[in-house]
C-alpha cells in the first residue's frame, strides 16, 4: 500500500518531466530538421486582408479552414514562429481533447491521448506538404463537442436541432472531415449514456455527412460528391492519409472503448506502474515517429531549390551533388549556380549531364513544377520579356504565389509596365509579409529613369532584347542567339548558348558565334570551349575555327591527343574501353559525346510535359 502511495505520488513530477521533454523534443524536430522556412517556400502561402479575398474562400465547403490555415501559414517565413505556431497548434488540440476525454478515460489515459495527438499532427508537417487544415479542423470539432456538453441539461427540443445545425455550419465553413470529425467525437462522448436523443442525434449527424456532401456536388459545378465529401483527407497519399485518419479517429474510438475500463479488475499497483510507464512509452513514440516521419532526401532537395531562390551558389553546388539526378529539376540548379560561381564553361561536364540540353533549359518538356525556374533562368540571362511569360504561365497554376507575383512586378517595372505593375504592388500590399517589399517596388511607378538607375533592375534592362520576337520553346537555343545579337557582351546567354551547342552536338552553331568570345572578358579560352574547338577541327579539317587571339592550351591538346590514341585503341568497341576511358577523361566534353549524351546513348525520358 506504501509503495501504491509513493508511486501515486510521483506521478504527477513523471508526467510534467515527460511534456516538457515531449515538448523540447518536437520543438527540435520542428525547427533543426523540419525547417517552417522549408514548408513556407514548398506551399507559397500568401494571406491577403480584404473582403474580396475572403469571400473567394466562402464558396466552397472547408473554405474558412482554408482561409486560416493561410493566416497562420505565412508566419512561417520565420523560421522560429513557424516553429512555435506549430506547437501551438499541436499544444491547444492537446488541452482540449485532454478535458473533453478526462471523464471518460481518466486522467492519465485521456492526457497520454492528448499527447499522442499533438505528436501526430506535429509529425504531420514531415511532408512539407501538409497545412494547418489537419489541425484546425480537429480543434475547432473538439471544442465544439465540448462545449455542446455544457447543454447537457438542455430539453431535446432546443439541444437536437442546435446540435445538427452547428453540425451543418461546421460542413460548408469547415468542411467535411471537420463534420465527420465532429460527429465521430460527439457520438463517442454521448452514447453510453443510453439516452434516446443522444441516439436520434448522432444518427442526424451520420444522415448529414452523406446528405450535405450530395446536396453540394448536386449543386456546383466544380465540386463531385469525391472532393465535397472527403474535405482535406486525400486517399491517395497513403501514409499522410493513414496518419491523418489516426488523428482524427484515436479519440474517439478510446472514448468509445472506456466502458472496459470498469470491467477489468486490476491492482491499483499495477495502475500506478502502467501511468508511470506511459509517459516514458510516449517520449519513445514520439521519438520514432519524428525518426521515420522525417525524408533527409526531400528535405535537402527542397532545401537545394530554396538555397537557389536566394542566390547562395555554393551551398547550392554543396547540396546539389549529393541528390539524384533522375529529376533533371538538380543539373539545371547546379548549371546556374556553376554559371553564378563563374565555372559553368570550365566544369560543366564534371556533374552527369545525361538529360543532355533538358537538364540546361527546361522549356521544351515543361510541367507545373518548373515554370517558375524556366523564369529564373530568363531573368538572370535578362530576357524580360520570356521571364514574364514562365511566370504568367506560373501565375495560371499558382496564382496567389509571393514569388510568382514578386517576379512579374519585377518584370514590368524592368519593362516600363507600370499600370500592370501597380495591379500586382496593390495586391501585394495587403500582405502583412510582403507589404514592405511592394511599397518599395512602388517607387519605380511611371518613373522610367529611376528604374534604369537602380542596380538590379536597370541591369537587366541593359540586357534585354530591343526587338519583340517569339521565344522558342523547343529550340532555345535561338533565343540565346537573338540575346547575344542585342548585347554580345552577355556572358550568360553566351554560355548557356555554348553550352547547350556542344550538348545537342551542334558544333557547327558554336563555331558561328565564337567571336562573341572576346566580348564577354575571357583572359583564355575556357576549358570545355576548348575540348569542342579541338574536336570541332577533328570533324572538319577543312575549316579552322576563328580564335582570334585566343589559342587553345597545350595542357588540353596534349589530353586531346591521348584521348584520340584511346579511341584508336578502342574503336571498334568502344564500351569495352569505358572504364578506361571514365577513369581519365570522364570530366571532358569529349567523354560526354561518346558515353553520357542521351543522343549517342538513346535514352528515353520518361517526364510530364
Amino acid at each position: 500500500m506504501n509503495a501504491s502511495l509513493k508511486m501515486k505520488k510521483i506521478r504527477p513530477l513523471i508526467w510534467s518531466l515527460a511534456v516538457i521533454l515531449l515538448g523540447i523534443i518536437s520543438a527540435i524536430f520542428l525547427y533543426k530538421f523540419i525547417n517552417p522556412l522549408l514548408i513556407n517556400f514548398k506551399q507559397q502561402p500568401l494571406f491577403l486582408t480584404g473582403s474580396p479575398f475572403f469571400s473567394s474562400f466562402m464558396e466552397y465547403p472547408g473554405g474558412l479552414t482554408e482561409y486560416l490555415s493561410l493566416f497562420f501559414s505565412q508566419f512561417f517565413v520565420s523560421r522560429v514562429v513557424g516553429t512555435l505556431v506549430i506547437l501551438a497548434f499541436a499544444t491547444a488540440n492537446a488541452v482540449v481533447l485532454y478535458y473533453l476525454a478526462k471523464k471518460h478515460l481518466g486522467q492519465d489515459i485521456s492526457l497520454g491521448l492528448a499527447i499522442s495527438v499533438g505528436i501526430l499532427l506535429t509529425g504531420l508537417h514531415a511532408s512539407y506538404e501538409a497545412t494547418l487544415q489537419t489541425s484546425i479542423v480537429l480543434l475547432i470539432s473538439s471544442l465544439s463537442v465540448f462545449f455542446l456538453q455544457l447543454l447537457n441539461t438542455r430539453k431535446n427540443y432546443f439541444k437536437i436541432p442546435l446540435i445538427v445545425f452547428l453540425g451543418s455550419l461546421m460542413y460548408f465553413y469547415i468542411g467535411a472531415t471537420a463534420l465527420m470529425a465532429f460527429t465521430a467525437l460527439f457520438a463517442a462522448t454521448t452514447l453510453y449514456k443510453k439516452d434516446v436523443s443522444n441516439y436520434l442525434t448522432a444518427l442526424l449527424l451520420i444522415g448529414a455527412c452523406f446528405a450535405l456532401p450530395a446536396y453540394t456536388s448536386a449543386t456546383s459545378a466544380y465540386m463531385g460528391y469525391k472532393e465535397a465529401s472527403l474535405g482535406i483527407l486525400e486517399p491517395t497519399r497513403k501514409p499522410f492519409f493513414f496518419v491523418q485518419l489516426i488523428t482524427f479517429l484515436i479519440s474517439p474510438v478510446l472514448i468509445l472503448l472506456s466502458p472496459l475500463k470498469k470491467k477489468m479488475s486490476i491492482k491499483p499497483l499495477a495502475i500506478n506502474t502502467i501511468h508511470i510507464a506511459l509517459p516514458i512509452l510516449l517520449i519513445a513514440f514520439s521519438t520514432a515517429f519524428y525518426y521515420f516521419s522525417f525524408n533527409k532526401d526531400k528535405k535537402n532537395n527542397l532545401l537545394f531549390h530554396y538555397l537557389a531562390k536566394n542566390k547562395q551558389w555554393a551551398e547550392v553546388i554543396s547540396i546539389g551533388k549529393e541528390l539524384s539526378f533522375n529529376d533533371r529539376k538538380v543539373p539545371f540548379q547546379l548549371n546556374r549556380a556553376y554559371y553564378h560561381q563563374n565555372i559553368l564553361i570550365h566544369k560543366a561536364f564534371q556533374i552527369p549531364q545525361y538529360w543532355g540540353e533538358r537538364g540546361l533549359i527546361l522549356t521544351s518538356h515543361y510541367n507545373s513544377e518548373v515554370l517558375m525556374l524556366c523564369s529564373d533562368l530568363y531573368y538572370d540571362m535578362g530576357h524580360i520579356k520570356a521571364s514574364l511569360h514562365w511566370a504568367y504561365e506560373a501565375q495560371t497554376k499558382f496564382p496567389f504565389s509571393p514569388d510568382v507575383l514578386q517576379r512579374i512586378i519585377l518584370c514590368n517595372l524592368i519593362l516600363n509596365e507600370f499600370n500592370t505593375a501597380e495591379h500586382f504592388i496593390d495586391m501585394l500590399s495587403r500582405s502583412v509579409i510582403y507589404r514592405k517589399w511592394a511599397e518599395q517596388q512602388r517607387k519605380f511607378l511611371n518613373k522610367p529613369q529611376l528604374v534604369s538607375r537602380d542596380s538590379e533592375l536597370g541591369e537587366k534592362q541593359k540586357l534585354t532584347p530591343d526587338e519583340d520576337f517569339f521565344t522558342n520553346q523547343i529550340q532555345p537555343i535561338y533565343d540565346l542567339s537573338m540575346l547575344l545579337k542585342k548585347n554580345p557582351s552577355n556572358k550568360m546567354a553566351f554560355e548557356y548558348y555554348m553550352i547547350y551547342a556542344m550538348l545537342t552536338h551542334d558544333l557547327v552553331k558554336m563555331e558561328k558565334e565564337i567571336h562573341c568570345m572576346g566580348s564577354v572578358g575571357y583572359k583564355k579560352i575556357p576549358i570545355h570551349l576548348e575540348e569542342a574547338i579541338l574536336l570541332f577541327s577533328v570533324l572538319n579539317k577543312e575549316k579552322k575555327i576563328d580564335t582570334g587571339y585566343y589559342t587553345v592550351s597545350q595542357e588540353t591538346s596534349q589530353r586531346f591527343r591521348a584521348y584520340s590514341e584511346l579511341m584508336m585503341k578502342y574503336r571498334s568497341n568502344l564500351k569495352q574501353g569505358e572504364p578506361e576511358f571514365r577513369q581519365g577523361y570522364k570530366d571532358t566534353y569529349w567523354y560526354y559525346i561518346h558515353f553520357v549524351s542521351p543522343i549517342t546513348t538513346k535514352r528515353e525520358f520518361k517526364e510530364k510535359k
